[in-house]
């Protein structure tokens, strides 16, 4: 065995098999000058030995007639164990038959004839080295490629499992949510129904006990004015009813707000008429009143959520809509109560619609959820502001009588 060059593992490893020790010998001096490491051995059981413990090997060059075997069968050996190394027959025979059997059976790349060329010779090893390095480097690479496909496949595997469980994660956190939103809903129904019960019995209270002792007082007094005579006295008394007729006043601006007897006792229709009336005395904005709804036909929790949306409806048309005019209209069509209330104002900015500290906005939308409706502020293109409000009508509800 010689070396050519270095003992590094990126130079071309070449193997001689030849019986003749003048042509191993000739084969390494001409290849000393070049990259090349060079192994030779004297029969196809030796190169067979130094192929399995000397390996990888980029080519093998054998005699075609040896003591052991023929070039052909043992080249034939090579490419069962070592299918990717270059094969080459060197022999001093050439007719046809022997080139065919060194292709058919040993299957070899190239076939020279001794005595051979030089310069023949290192193309020959150069071109099949070369060749032998771009299989490898091609290997290499679908090599490479099939570990980034399958770093790939386990990378999307384990993103794919990561987003079902996240999407799990998600849909629980939904589903989480919604229940408590739905629990919120219902406490705050629960909660609304409970301050209008108290309203309503706080309004009965003081109908039926303060505002009936002041009129049983407003009577007596009047009684008295009828009767006295003396000036001081007959001033002092007209004082008092004076008094008693302002704050029977007051608390029926108090009733009014806690709970308008018009609501229970003559419906929805007749509430809405009774606010606009009121609206209008109160901050000299005409409202014209459009409503065609059968107030027997709207359950009390509905007729009280579209009355309070009303109320808090005009109350931001007091304050913030620089409305001289303003509109009321209300119906139901295919069992949808529509409720439309618009101002002729400066509008609503939608920045403003969207601030998270609307309370009011926010308090009319959720009397609209609370009732499985929607209701929507926005301006109008002639300037103002609409006020849109639709609720699903359910006649199986308590209505009013």
């Amino acid at each position: 065995m010689s070396l050519a060059t270095n003992h590094t593992s990126m130079v071309p490893r070449i193997l001689i098999v030849d019986d003749d020790p003048a042509i191993l010998k000739s084969i390494q001096r001409f290849l000393r000058p070049h990259p090349y490491w060079v192994f030779s051995a004297a029969s196809a059981a030796e190169g067979m030995e130094i192929l399995k413990t000397e390996g990888p090997f980029h080519l093998v060059i054998s005699d075609y007639l040896m003591p052991d075997t023929t070039g052909d069968k043992f080249l034939h050996d090579v490419a069962i164990t070592w299918p990717d190394v270059r094969r080459v027959i060197l022999s001093a025979y050439a007719d046809r038959s022997v080139l065919l059997s060194a292709i058919n059976e040993g299957g070899v790349h190239r076939f020279l004839t001794k005595p051979w060329h030089t310069r023949k010779l290192l193309e020959v090893i150069e071109e099949l080295v070369a060749d032998y390095d771009a299989e490898e480097s091609a290997r290499a690479g679908i090599r490479e490629l099939a570990q980034k496909h399958q770093l790939l496949v386990v990378t999307n595997q384990q993103l794919e499992d990561l987003v079902s469980q996240r999407t799990t994660d998600l849909e629980q956190h939904r589903q989480q949510l919604q229940e408590a939103n739905s629990q919120l809903r219902q406490l705050g129904s629960h909660m609304e129904e409970l301050r209008e019960d108290e309203r309503r019995s706080i309004a009965r209270e003081i109908h039926d006990e303060l505002a009936q002792s002041l009129s049983a007082i407003k009577l007596d007094v009047s009684t008295l004015l009828n009767k006295v005579k003396e000036p001081k006295l007959h001033s002092s008394l007209g004082g008092i009813k004076e008094q008693v007729d302002h704050t029977l006043a007051t608390i029926q601006r108090i009733l009014a707000a806690l709970r308008p007897v018009v609501l229970d006792e003559l419906g929805l229709a007749a509430a809405l008429e009774w606010l606009a009336s009121d609206f209008s005395r109160r901050n000299c904005i005409p409202v014209t009143l459009n409503c065609s709804l059968d107030s027997k036909l709207v359950p009390i929790q509905i007729a009280t959520s579209i009355f309070r949306i009303t109320q808090e409806a005009f109350t931001n048309i007091m304050r913030h809509s620089g409305a001289y005019r303003a509109t009321l209209r209300a119906w139901q069509e295919d069992d949808i109560i529509y409720l439309v209330i618009e101002d002729n104002g400066i509008g609503i900015p939608d920045k403003e619609n969207r601030r998270p500290n609307s309370f009011g906005i926010l308090g009319m939308q959720e009397r609209a959820a609370l009732c499985n409706g929607s209701l929507s502020v926005s301006s109008l293109e002639s300037g103002g502001t609409q006020v849109m409000l639709q609720i699903p009508g359910d006649p199986v509800r308590e209505t009013i009588p």
